[in-house]
């Protein structure tokens, strides 16, 4: 199949991304479905050659706007699916099982699968780009995008057509937990002119599976058939599909443990080897290793930009902040948005923008952050500059005549003046900070003695500039005292206890990390950066908007850094190797992880070996053991109760948490609902939302004279069967480690 783009004097732009075609070389399908479902080239035709080009193509089934980098998943033995046992290996096996019948499997399934940044065209005007398609049926969209050497640009769109006359498509959930009993429809597509009989298969990895049978489809028809498919053992899951000799599909996805979770958490900069001992308890019925790696701060922001797509109104200042700073940053750090991160971005900064709108309302000390946000708008946005114009005079209108905002009465001076200087950043105008710095200078002896002076209100201080440059320097010093760069190479910010932000609680490790990095320009900068990379992780970020925000700004600071044409990144437990992964310069914008089931007892010894040197490179290593639940958690004196109406596939539910403990106390609760559950967070009742997406719902919820609260929101189940909820917590926001667990628990859903 050729795909032309015209392009006179142009720099045609070639890309094509997904995450798996970073993963090692056996992720390719089988020769067979080379030869019957390759693109030969894709033609870019102009006059005088030019330089680099890219192109971009996606299913057209897929998100409109898809994920813009996001993460490459390298399989481990015992992880979510062995590298051995790629899709091409796959394919391989089942056609040798099944005989010259079979078959050819279909086990390659990405939404985007190519990213080409660099083509060249020849002395005629024309580059070609070879390169193999994935195994989903469906079309898929080719964006091409050029560049000549004087700056002239041009682009195109085509499509192209990927199928076959008789096909399956089984639909297979990400994940189930381990005892889940699912019903899962297959879907039997005839495309031709004639009826089709014949046997449908289906045989499963890690879980148990049944039904089907003989099955017949009429011309140009469709029928859906159940079977039924039990999560039999945790780790990796396949279910295959097979019709007569027409079709094959191979889908995968994750079993997931149900025992109480134990994680343990190692991080730093790889340079060379980075080896550690974890050991796991005696009773552990399932343990997993799992490495992230971060080539740079590219990944991070292009994950951010995935993650915020169902953040919740929480998230509200930095998906606001995110999109609109985003497409400048990517470009800073090498890699301009394209069409797709363009759309992304534009969608997050709406998102934020309609949020903010609802939380600015009030304005007072706890919206500084919201108001910071909004204040990025671009001046061509006049609803949301207008909105930061009235947000920040009202907010300078709070200012207290000796220059301060007011804090809750018995509030420390340390907080006092945090609060002061994130209004003061707020605000942004001369006056207030004048009156700010005045406020600063008179408290400066009583907070920054020698032994209260603390690293986060100095940092806080320096970002919204309230000193001269003799008083900047030295609470530099208070903050390069504090910083200590261990053997691991990741740097760390050391508070006194009883520190709080502005909303007096503890600061997250991050947005400390984040503000240091922001007030220091010496070594102690790449440490600082390398550690705040380190501590963001998947589907939790940095923790929250104040640190991602802070986290924003900072890696703006981060060098890209030359890298090698490529580096491989080896995971080896007890000496033997169980994984590896090979780091490509071109794919730089992406985080890594990689899997492999951990031994269940005793201590261990875990390495990762890199055969050459990136710079930059931050890995974090968590080991998870589940161990049997003995019963509700803690002797806190938190409890959750867990409550539901009657479930019914494509119905909405409620679900209902009663949660007591202390009175008067601030709560966060977190549910897991079963897999296939879609939360609806504008339904949540008597609590107000923190966070929600596919897996799991947080609340902030204020118990009132009776120590008791209940909390609802509406959930739709997608799938039928039996299925296990995940532990449901509850949690005293002052102190995370207070908390009250409900185990998980078997759900009927008809």
């Amino acid at each position: 199949m050729t795909a032309r783009l015209y392009a006179t004097s142009l720099v045609p732009l070639l890309a094509l991304s997904c995450g798996q075609m970073d993963a090692e070389p056996s992720m390719a399908p089988p020769a067979e479905q080379q030869a019957k479902k390759s693109m030969d080239e894709d033609r870019a035709g102009g006059g005088a050659p030019a330089e680099p080009a890219g192109n971009f193509a996606r299913s057209e089934m897929a998100p409109a706007a898809p994920k813009p980098g996001g993460m490459a998943m390298e399989e481990a033995e015992g992880g979510i699916a062995p590298a051995a046992e790629a899709p091409a290996d796959v394919a391989e096996r089942d056609q040798a099982q099944g005989g010259e019948d079979a078959p050819a499997t279909r086990a390659w399934f990405p939404e985007t699968f190519l990213w080409r940044p660099l083509v060249i065209t020849d002395e005629s005007g024309q580059a070609s780009v070879s390169f193999t398609v994935p195994d989903t049926l469906t079309t898929w969209r080719v964006l091409g995008l050029a560049a000549s050497r004087d700056g002239a640009q041009a682009g195109s769109v085509t499509s192209f057509l990927s199928t076959l006359p008789v096909y399956v498509d089984p639909v297979v959930p990400e994940k189930l937990r381990l005892g889940d009993r699912v019903t899962l429809p297959v879907q039997v597509v005839n495309t031709t002119d004639s009826s089709v009989s014949g046997l449908l298969t289906v045989e499963g990895v890690g879980l148990t599976a049944s039904g089907a049978g003989q099955v017949t489809v009429g011309p140009g028809g469709a029928l859906v058939e159940r079977v039924t498919a039990v999560a039999a053992q945790p780790g990796p899951g396949r279910l295959a599909v097979r019709f007569a000799s027409a079709d094959a599909a191979v889908k995968e996805l994750v079993i997931e443990p149900t025992g109480r979770p134990d994680a343990q958490s190692r991080g730093g900069l790889l340079v060379g080897a980075a080896s550690m001992d974890l050991a796991t308890p005696a009773n552990t019925e399932h343990a997993e290793l799992r490495v992230t790696l971060h080539p740079g701060p590219l990944g991070l922001l292009r994950a951010e930009l995935d993650r915020t797509a169902g953040a919740s109104a929480y998230d509200a200042p930095f998906t606001f902040a995110l999109g609109v700073d985003g497409a400048a940053t990517l470009t800073a750090l090498g890699a301009p948005p394209d069409e797709a991160a363009t759309a992304s971005l534009r969608a997050a900064r709406i998102r934020g923008y309609q949020s903010l709108v609802r939380q600015l309302r009030e304005v007072g000390p706890d919206q500084a952050l919201a108001i910071a946000a909004i204040s990025r708008a671009p001046e061509d946005d006049e609803l949301a500059t207008r909105l930061a114009e009235l947000s920040r005079q009202r907010l300078a209108e709070a200012q207290r005549p000796d220059g301060t905002w007011t804090v809750p009465q018995g509030s420390t001076v340390q907080r006092l003046l945090v609060t002061t200087s994130a209004c003061a950043w707020a605000v942004d105008d001369a006056g207030s900070r004048v009156l700010a710095a005045g406020a600063v200078e008179r408290l400066y002896d009583v907070a920054f003695a020698p032994e209260v002076a603390d690293a986060y209100t100095a940092a806080w201080v320096l970002r919204a500039g309230l000193t001269d440059a003799a008083t900047a320097e030295a609470l530099r010093g208070v903050v390069k005292d504090a910083v200590s760069i261990g053997g691991d190479g990741l740097a760390q910010v050391n508070l006194p206890a009883g520190v709080v932000g502005p909303d007096g609680r503890p600061p997250q490790a991050a947005e400390v990390l984040a503000l240091a990095a922001l007030a220091l320009e010496g070594d102690e900068r790449p440490a600082l950066l390398a550690a705040l990379m380190s501590a963001w992780a998947p589907g939790r970020g940095f923790g929250g908007p104040a640190a991602s925000v802070a986290a924003l700004d900072a890696l703006k600071l981060a060098s890209v850094g030359t890298k090698p044409e490529s580096m491989a990144v080896v995971l080896k437990i007890d000496g033997v190797e169980v994984t590896r992964h090979t780091l490509r310069a071109e794919a730089v914008g992406e985080v890594v992880m990689l899997r492999a089931t951990a031994p269940k007892v005793g201590e261990h010894h875990y390495e990762l070996v890199a055969d050459g040197a990136w710079p930059g490179l931050a890995y974090r290593v968590d080991l998870t053991a589940w161990t049997p639940w003995t019963g509700e958690a803690g002797r806190s004196g938190l409890k959750v109760i867990v409550g539901h109406d009657e479930l019914l596939v494509g119905d909405p539910a409620q679900i209902t948490l009663t949660v007591s403990g202390p009175e008067g106390e601030s709560l966060l609760v977190e549910h897991r609902p079963p897999v296939g559950f879609r939360l609806d967070g504008s339904s949540l009742s008597g609590a107000e939302l923190v966070r929600v997406d596919d897996e799991s719902i947080v609340a902030r919820v204020r118990l009132g004279p009776s120590g008791l609260a209940t909390v609802g929101v509406l959930a739709t189940p997608t799938l039928a069967g039996v299925l296990s909820t995940g532990a449901t917590s509850v949690s005293l926001e002052s102190n995370p480690n207070v908390i009250g667990v409900t185990p998980p628990t078997p759900w009927t859903i008809d």
